[in-house]
């Protein structure tokens, strides 16, 4: 072998290593635009530590996830989902029909059954808080105690199958003056954004390093054998 051949072996058998020791996590972000907007903070906040992604587009309404979240989960091995329905639910955009505290339960239930098969951890986060006033597009009023009753039931399918919940509900209900866009808007200024992105990236941080969460393996015979053939 010359010198140069076995520079080049000896470079691949370091990489290999090294890419044998760790390859970043897969994580999957799940929610509507609340999500949509603190996804990139949280893609920056756990930039060495995992490979964030988030479903492309708006995940909507309840329904919508039972319907569509085979698909959003196909195609990856995912080692930890955070996901979230409710405000589309609670104000009823591009529903001919309002959801209800047993239909969001019942979809709920058909959307965990999809996120258990991926054999990821899963992480439910309870949904922001709804404005104070109506919604300005929708003109709906969701009441607390309406919002109550769709956590609730939330919750409860949560805990009969196990799922590490995320409370951004209670996260920002005593800042949401503060950092709500509008009275009439369940938005969030940039400051109520990083507030959310900083809990979401602690959760999915928490749920990584459970004991049982081991670093994924680079096959040597897929990857490095035929490199070190080709060089060595």
């Amino acid at each position: 072998m010359t010198s140069g051949r076995f520079l080049a072996a000896f470079a691949i058998c370091l990489v290999a290593t090294a890419a044998q020791a760790f390859e970043k996590p897969n994580v999957l972000i799940i929610g509507d635009s609340i999500s949509m907007n603190y996804t990139p903070v949280v893609q920056k906040i756990l930039v060495d530590t995992a490979n964030v992604q988030r479903v492309p587009g708006n995940c909507q309404f309840s329904a919508y996830g039972a319907e569509h979240a085979p698909e959003w989960v196909a195609g990856r091995k995912w080692d930890v989902i955070h996901f979230n329905f409710g405000l589309w639910d609670w104000y009823g955009w591009q529903q001919d029909t309002r959801a209800t505290p047993e239909s969001y339960r019942q979809n709920l239930e058909q959307i965990v059954r999809h996120l258990k098969a991926t054999g990821a951890r899963l992480v439910f986060a309870t949904t922001t808080p709804p404005c104070p006033k109506a919604e300005h597009s929708s003109q709906v009023l969701v009441t607390i105690a309406r919002a109550k009753e769709f956590r609730d039931a939330a919750l409860q399918v949560m805990k009969a199958n196990g799922i590490a919940i995320n409370d951004l509900h209670g996260t920002m209900l005593p800042v949401l003056a503060t950092h709500q866009k509008a009275v009439n808007d369940v938005h969030f200024k940039p400051s109520g954004r990083d507030i959310l992105a900083t809990r979401v990236a602690s959760a999915i941080r928490d749920m990584l390093v459970l004991p049982s969460a081991q670093p994924k393996t680079v096959e040597f015979s897929e990857h490095i054998a035929p490199l070190l053939k080709t060089h060595c």
